[in-house]
């Protein structure tokens, strides 16, 4: 269902998007020029929360081998977002380039 070109950033689902279940989450490898990029943070927003209090539903990071499961408490529909390299610290110039990258999936039961 997506395919990496091994180019540039990428988010590489490791199911295909269509068995994302509350059960098994959502498995995914990220890349760089094909690569696994570790330490990369994600942030994850859960559809329709405009009015909540909690506009982050949560965070993971890419282990060692670029990997990282989002876990579910609900179904619905999420937008997973991220960049590469991430923020700089606070009086550190900005890489020359960054990039991001946006996925919406749905959890279904």
């Amino acid at each position: 269902a997506v395919k990496t070109t091994g180019k540039g950033f990428e988010l590489k689902p490791l199911i295909h998007p269509n068995e994302i279940f509350l059960d098994t989450g959502f498995p995914f490898e990220i890349l760089m020029d094909g690569k696994p990029a570790t330490g990369v943070e994600l942030e994850v927003f859960r559809g329709g929360n405009a009015y909540d209090d909690k506009k982050v539903y949560g965070e993971v990071t890419t282990d060692a081998a670029g990997r990282a499961t989002v876990s579910f408490d609900r179904p619905g529909v999420y937008v997973v977002t991220t960049r590469y390299p991430g923020r700089p610290a606070p009086g550190e110039a900005p890489p020359p380039r960054s990039y991001s990258y946006a996925l919406t999936i749905e959890v279904t039961l």
